[in-house]
């Protein structure tokens, strides 16, 4: 029988041998007719307004929500994007924004999820926020029919790259995970658009941290990690093993389901999609996973990535990236 998996379940409960902390970005209500209802977690309830979505917690363009387990402390940054002015955005030539749009936190009810017969048995629940991920902004002139109009300007960005050169995002819409003990981290997320980069990032270093991914690639039918990368190995990589979109989940079609990468005690991690926004359900934590046990087979093992992110084999010469450190192969 194939293996199915529901998010609901699994960003509810706690799994496994060892014990974990788990934290869910909403909460399962029951109305009077006995149906469910989804609503955001106290954390991220407490800074939305009366329509129960626009953040009221605005400073510098951001709203920032905090939650935490005994071990990992955890921070949602959604942000504003430009305002939409007659063909164009509310920016100056300098690139300097005069007016922002609102920012939101919501519940999603993303997908149903079905066994093999049909029957549902949970759905792919997630909290969604506004912005972008971009490492910088600027302004082009905008234009109409292929001709410029005159003092109207459309915002331009900058993105993460995966060497680190142009920073971490300064605004749109990230995740922050900092434990306080090495471990492993499963967290729930639902990618909504095609071909999106995800990206997982240690802050202090700037460089991306290698993640298996496991879940629904636009199907009801669960992937095992092993099944998500043969899908994606089948879309990305060539004849020549060189992979084309390795930031890519499965084929690049919508995903949802988990990403787990293993944690150090007080790094931060950054999760947040390029050109797109990242769903976010909540996560397990496992203390005292991975880090310690497994790093000598991880530096055997990992993959190398070159500084566009595409992946190389043992003979390529220069600088690459593995486990989410820069080495220079000669």
């Amino acid at each position: 029988m194939k293996k199915i998996f529901t998010l609901v379940c699994l960003v509810m409960c706690a799994v496994g041998v060892n014990a974990q902390e788990v934290y869910k970005s909403y909460v399962i209500e029951t109305n009077d007719d006995g149906s469910e209802k989804y609503v955001l977690a106290s954390e991220f309830k407490a800074v939305v307004g009366e329509d129960g979505k626009t953040a009221n917690n605005v400073e510098n363009n951001k709203s920032v929500v905090k939650f935490s387990t005994a071990n990992v402390d955890g921070e949602a940054v959604g942000s504003g994007t430009p305002k939409n002015v007659e063909g164009g955005q509310d920016i100056t030539p300098e690139g300097v924004v005069n007016s922002w749009n609102s920012i939101e936190w919501q519940v999603n009810k993303n997908r149903i999820v079905k066994d093999e017969n049909g029957t549902i048995i949970g759905r792919a629940i997630n909290v969604s926020g506004s912005g972008v991920a971009y490492t910088g902004i600027s302004a082009v002139q905008a234009s109409k029919d292929g001709e410029p109009i005159e003092g109207v300007y459309k915002a331009s960005y900058t993105y993460y790259v995966t060497d680190g050169t142009l920073g971490m995002p300064v605004s749109g819409l990230y995740y922050k995970f900092t434990p306080k003990v090495n471990g492993t981290l499963k967290v729930a997320i639902w990618s909504n658009k095609d071909n999106r980069k995800t990206f997982v990032v240690e802050e202090a270093s700037k460089l991306p941290v290698a993640y298996t991914a496991e879940g629904y690639v636009n199907s009801n039918t669960y992937s095992s990690p092993e099944e998500v990368q043969t899908i994606h190995n089948n879309k990305w990589v060539g004849e020549d093993g060189v992979d084309s979109n390795p930031y890519v989940i499965g084929n690049g079609t919508q995903f949802w389901g988990y990403i787990t990468f293993d944690v150090e005690a007080n790094k931060t991690y950054w999760a947040f999609q390029e050109t797109s926004q990242l769903g976010f359900g909540g996560f397990e934590f496992t203390a005292g996973a991975g880090i310690n046990d497994i790093k000598n087979d991880v530096d055997k093992n990992a993959p190398s990535y070159n500084l566009a992110g595409q992946r190389v084999d043992d003979n390529y010469k220069g600088v690459v990236i593995k486990n989410g450190k820069k080495v220079v192969k000669k």
